[in-house]
């Protein structure tokens, strides 16, 4: 009888070890998930994660030159798809420019951005624009976004109409 409590005992000691191991990682999984997924906070504040995401930006535009240093357009870009853009220049110092732009997706939210930059006369009424793009922000998706661009535009001032190609780095 004892022989028999002792392979009770190995068995149950063995049973005991395994289910603790069990239980052990169950409840490690269980508390790592939640930690990864709830805002941790200090002092009672939410704090945020500051890790950003940094991305190759690249886009094409297609224009028209509106007047007093407004311009409109449509454009196809990474990270945004289809989009309106707006930008409204200030044109006292030219052929330097500098002024702002709003890229808003087909779905409504915007990016927010700031340009400066010089214009360059290829004659025939053509013009080279070059502006490097500061991104200030956005909203929807693109809140607390960052980065920068390069547009390049050839403008035709014979028909008020210009096409660009974007390229850069944004921040999520």
């Amino acid at each position: 009888m004892s022989h028999l409590l002792l392979k009770f005992n190995a068995s149950f000691r063995q049973f005991f070890i395994v289910c603790s191991f069990v239980f052990c990682a169950v409840v490690s999984v269980v508390f790592l998930s939640s930690w990864q997924n709830n805002p941790s906070f200090n002092n009672g504040k939410k704090q945020t994660n500051s890790l950003t995401t940094s991305t190759a930006f690249k886009g094409t535009l297609s224009l028209n030159l509106i007047g007093d240093g407004q311009i409109s357009g449509t454009g196809q870009g990474t990270h945004i798809g289809k989009f309106d853009f707006f930008a409204q220049d200030d044109e006292s110092n030219f052929p330097y420019l500098d002024g702002t732009v709003v890229m808003t997706a087909v779905n409504g939210d915007q990016i927010f951005a700031t340009h400066t930059g010089n214009v360059e006369e290829l004659g025939n009424g053509f013009l080279k624009i070059t502006l490097d793009h500061t991104i200030t922000g956005g909203t929807g998706r693109f809140a607390g976004v960052s980065g920068n661009f390069i547009a390049v535009s050839i403008a035709n001032t014979n028909n008020g109409t210009a096409t660009a190609t974007l390229k850069g780095m944004i921040n999520f």
